[in-house]
């Protein structure tokens, strides 16, 4: 059973379910998929409430100093806690031209321009997973998070 196939409940306080382990019991898929979601919402709850969201380090923005793009700016590397507790790291300087989304919200805009970062869970390097089911010794590689 994949994971996407999993049906875990809604993400809310007092929600979270944490599996039962029994000596001489299998742990199936299910069960561990089940652990996983319950500890990654436990540290999101520990980040939210007890550390608040916002800029833990770096993500310093800061003018990009190019003549042929003047609204464009840097957001330098650094480390933040989403509104939701996710971590969210941002490992390389990016540079974003403000004047594209101005000029989509309003030609007359005039006011302050802010630059927001979100979490995203992206599939990364491939790492090796279970073994075939049907017994022979090929290594099945899929992407990690």
């Amino acid at each position: 059973m994949a994971n996407s196939e999993l049906k875990l409940p809604p993400e809310s306080i007092g929600s979270l379910k944490r599996p039962r382990y029994e000596p001489g019991k299998f742990i199936s898929n299910k069960v561990l998929f089940v652990e996983q979601h319950y500890r990654i919402l436990r540290l999101r709850h520990h980040n939210r409430y007890l550390h608040h969201w916002g800029v833990v380090c770096g993500l310093w923005v800061v003018p990009a100093r190019d003549p042929a793009r003047p609204w464009a700016v840097h957001v330098c590397p650094g480390y933040a806690i989403g509104c939701c507790g996710e971590e969210i790291e941002v490992l390389k300087s990016h540079t974003i031209d403000i004047r594209d989304y101005l000029w989509m919200r309003s030609r007359d805009y005039k006011g302050p321009a802010c630059v927001g970062i979100r979490y995203v869970e992206t599939l990364k390097r491939p790492v090796p997973s279970y073994q075939s089911i049907c017994g022979c010794e090929e290594t099945k590689y899929e992407p990690s998070r």
